[in-house]
């Protein structure tokens, strides 16, 4: 399993893939805490790879909780690289 974080100190850590984009590791944790990953590892290359995508998914929630309040939100990894973000059955 690849690491997007380093395990140097809680301050210091940060998202790390081969291409040497830097997410921050408290980033990673949010988005964990707003939505169920279904494929975590495809989620976090792909957050990895579109970085830009980050603060419109962590925005999103806020956004739809008026028309679903009670419902958790899920994003499932890569099926033929389509992504999906909705709430979970």
């Amino acid at each position: 399993m690849q690491q997007y974080y380093s395990e140097r100190s809680q301050e210091t850590d940060y998202a790390m893939t081969e291409t040497a984009v830097i997410i921050p590791k408290a980033d990673i944790e949010a988005l964990e805490g707003a939505y169920t990953f279904r494929g975590r590892e495809e989620i976090l290359q792909f957050i990895a790879k579109y970085p830009f995508l980050v603060p419109v998914l962590l925005e999103a929630p806020d956004k739809v909780k008026h028309y679903f309040p009670d419902s958790r939100y899920a994003i499932r990894g890569a099926e033929q690289n389509v992504y999906h973000f909705g709430i979970p059955a």
